[in-house]
Order: C-alpha cells, then structure tokens, then sequence
C-alpha cells in the first residue's frame, strides 16, 4: 500500500484521509461476500402475434388501416419480435379477410424511401399501450413468396402511420 499516494504528499490532511478511505475500501473488499446476488429475474415477453394473422389497425383520425404478420421470432425470450408487413388501405371500416389475400404491400413513396415496401420487425416493447387499436382479424396463410426479412425496426406505436404519409405525399401530387 502506498503506491499512487505521491499527489497528496503535499498535504498531510489529505493524505490522511486518503488514506482511511483506501483502508475503509480494503476492509469490505478482504472480506468474502456472505451471499451472491441473485440473478435477474427473466421476463418472458413472446410475440404478440403468430405468422399469418391479419390486423386491423385504427388510426387516430378513426379510419382502419391493414397489416399482415409474416414472421414470429422467439429467438430471443425477453425479447419476441414480429415481422409486421403493412397493406396498402385506408378506410372508414376495418379491411376484410378477402382484402389480405390480395396481399396489396404498402410502398413507401414520400421522403427517401425510394419506393420500398414498408415491412419492419416489431418487438415486444411497450406493445400493450399499442395493442388497445390492434384487432386480429383473422389468419391465412403466409406464401413462400412473401417478404421474410426486414432490416428495420419500428415500435407498435407507430404502425399504421406510414399510409397517412403515403397518402398525403400522393394528394401533393395529383
């Protein structure tokens, strides 16, 4: 002990207190831990959806936009995750079962989105406050050819804005 105490030399105040506080440090640290903290609790949070459910979105204003889930991943445990493919409609009245098989994929034209399907995985996180405007209305199947894969994340809040985006960019241009 002793090493690194060249900078309160000057001050024999503080060396003294330096030095009871590293002699305080050394005592908790020499003596064993009596018992290791437990580890965290895991929380499961799975995917709220399965491939292939079909969801009605309602959107602020009260009309009803569409999305399809292509994927549920359970990977991760805490962290379940759905990728969530958006269609393109915006109605008054929630979509039909028929309008999902249509598979109409809502393509991005406004900002720099370069015309790309708006297709995002979706993970658990702060879904239940989101949940209260999502309805399943019904499953069918997901294709082969179908998106699999998405290199964007978004929230559950957030699903369902991009067709008033898309929507107000095609008004500014017709």
């Amino acid at each position: 002990m002793g090493n690194g105490l060249g900078r309160w030399g000057d001050d024999s105040k503080a060396l003294a207190k330096r030095k009871e506080v590293l002699n305080k440090f050394f005592n908790k640290i020499a003596k064993p831990k009596p018992k290791p903290s437990p580890l965290p609790r895991l929380i499961v949070r799975k995917a709220p959806f399965k491939a292939g459910d079909c969801l009605s979105i309602l959107l602020d204003d009260g009309r009803y936009t569409a999305a399809l889930v292509l994927r549920a991943d359970n990977s991760n445990p805490e962290y379940g995750k759905n990728l969530v493919a958006s269609l393109d409609y915006l109605e008054t009245a929630p979509p039909s079962l028929a309008f999902f098989e249509l598979r109409r994929w809502l393509i991005k034209t406004h900002g720099n989105w370069n015309n790309e399907q708006d297709i995002s995985w979706y993970q658990t996180v702060r879904f239940k406050e989101a949940s209260k405007r999502i309805r399943i209305i019904g499953c069918i199947d997901v294709w082969p050819s179908d998106p699999n894969d998405s290199r964007f994340y978004s929230g559950w809040i957030s699903l369902g804005t991009q067709i008033t985006l898309c929507r107000a960019h095609a008004a500014k241009f017709s």
